[in-house]
């Protein structure tokens, strides 16, 4: 992203001006004028600013400048990349500056942010220490401490002001780098795929899978995946198996695309129902399984039941109900849906199915009839 593409400064998005004001009070800075605008005396908003203003209105040499920008943002040590990134995490108060900023002070910062542009940097870098007791009366720096800009108490110089300005345009700049690394989709290979079923068997289920399952894995391919996949490129089945005294395994489907699992499964007769109960029976059980059901997306899926919707219901198949399991949908904030087996019989959760599609008005929409849970 190029120095011209980041003009949108958050931190004067609480500022609300004409094209027309911001014209005339650059040409008072450039001409050495006071601005008489209250909008603009003592504003801790403004403060961050100001850097936007001459970004829109610059003229020749304007290519150049970026590049210089851009240079020295890109020229960043790991160490000082880090510094803002722990600052970026912390956040800081909306009310970041300890002091408002006098008139003049506005006005000198909005001329200097059109030198910063064109290649007039700090010969110092903005001071980040970790705690209040670390800064003087008279000096600049960020504190970790409490998450604000600590200005001196008397006006600030040139540097200082050129800190200020070289300060935020690196912050927003580590903020793009962690937007574009949260962005990133990560292609998942065939031979990734053992290691990470390993790790959502035991982040779903609480078991290792050692040498003593066999495993295998499948590119799901031909009309299987077009059919009950067709939003996705590479689909992966995963299956774990184990024979002795009783009989299990894990069925894993995982989207290559984007290294999401789709489901898993535990099935076998550790968990398999030792008989079929009647439909009122198994209804009365219900209240027991929202409990698991609860614990379970709480400690696995890190969800607040609180915030979520919960549906239960039972899978229909030739008119009859199959009372064998019970499946709860739930459905969160954000418009995920997880689809959760529960075993009636045992009172286990045997299989998390994954939605980035459900919402109430779908929810209906196959085999099994939900109903919301109170």
């Amino acid at each position: 992203m190029s120095h011209n593409d980041r003009i949108n400064n958050p931190i004067i998005s609480n500022l609300t001006m004409s094209e027309e004001m911001k014209m005339n009070i650059l040409e008072n800075c450039k001409k050495g004028r006071r601005t008489s605008d209250k909008l603009f005396r003592y504003s801790k908003v403004l403060a961050t600013c100001l850097a936007v203003f001459c970004i829109c209105i610059s003229g020749l040499g304007v290519h150049a400048a970026i590049s210089a920008v851009d240079e020295r943002l890109q020229n960043m040590s790991e160490e000082e990349k880090n510094d803002y990134m722990e600052m970026n995490i912390l956040g800081a108060d909306a009310e970041i500056y300890t002091r408002d900023f006098t008139d003049t002070e506005v006005e000198r910062i909005l001329v200097l942010q059109e030198e910063y542009k064109k290649g007039r940097f700090p010969a110092e870098t903005i001071a980040i220490v970790e705690t209040v007791a670390d800064v003087g009366d008279d000096e600049l720096a960020v504190v970790k401490e409490d998450g604000k800009v600590h200005l001196p108490k008397d006006e600030m110089t040139d540097e200082q002001l050129l800190q200020l300005i070289d300060y935020d345009e690196k912050t927003r700049y580590t903020m793009d780098i962690v937007a574009d690394e949260d962005n990133t989709v990560t292609t998942m290979d065939i031979s990734e795929t053992g290691d990470f079923s390993k790790e959502m068997v035991k982040k779903y289920f609480d078991v290792d899978i050692d040498d003593s399952w066999e495993f295998s894995v499948t590119q799901i391919e031909g009309e299987l995946k077009d059919d009950k996949y067709p939003e996705y490129q590479v689909i992966y089945e995963v299956i774990f198996e184990k024979n002795g005294p009783v009989d299990e395994g894990y069925h894993l489907v995982i989207c290559g695309d984007n290294r999401q699992l789709i489901s898993i499964n535990h099935n076998g007769y550790v968990t398999a129902p030792n008989n079929s109960l009647s439909y009122e029976d198994a209804l009365a059980r219900v209240p027991q399984g929202m409990d698991t059901v609860v614990n379970y997306i709480e400690s696995k899926l890190d969800l607040d039941a609180d915030t979520v919707k919960i549906y239960s219901g039972f899978n229909s198949f030739m008119e009859q109900v199959q009372t064998d399991f019970c499946y709860f949908m739930i459905l969160d904030e954000a418009g995920n849906g997880y689809r959760i087996r529960w075993t009636v019989e045992t009172d286990e959760i045997t299989e998390i199915k994954f939605y980035s599609d459900k919402n109430e008005e779908n929810i209906n929409n196959g085999s099994v009839n939900y109903t919301l849970m109170e």
